[in-house]
C-alpha cells in the first residue's frame, strides 16, 4: 500500500488550497479546491476533449497491462460482484 502524499496549500507547492487562502491543509471541516482551478480563476473547469482521449487511452493501456499480469484477478473480481 502506498504512503499518503502530504497535501498542503499552494504556498508550499502542493495540490490543494483553502478557499479562503489563509490556511494550509489541516482540517476536514474547511473547504479546499485544486490549485490549478484557483490559478484559472474558478472551480469546475472541464477537461478538453484531447485530455479526455488521452485519459481514456491511458486507462485502456493500464487495464490491458493488469489483465496480462493477473488474469485470475479479473475472474475473482467477476465472481465477487453481487
Amino acid at each position: 500500500m502506498a504512503h499518503p502524499i502530504p497535501i498542503r496549500s499552494d504556498r508550499e507547492g502542493f495540490l490543494l488550497k483553502a478557499l479562503t487562502g489563509e490556511h494550509a491543509f489541516r482540517d476536514k471541516s474547511l473547504l479546499y479546491r485544486f490549485r490549478q482551478d484557483a490559478e484559472e480563476g474558478g472551480a469546475g473547469t472541464l477537461p478538453s476533449s484531447e485530455d479526455i482521449l488521452k485519459a481514456e487511452d491511458q486507462l485502456n493501456a493500464s487495464i490491458a497491462a493488469l489483465v496480462q499480469r493477473g488474469p485470475d484477478a479479473i475472474m475473482r473480481m467477476i465472481l465477487r460482484k453481487p
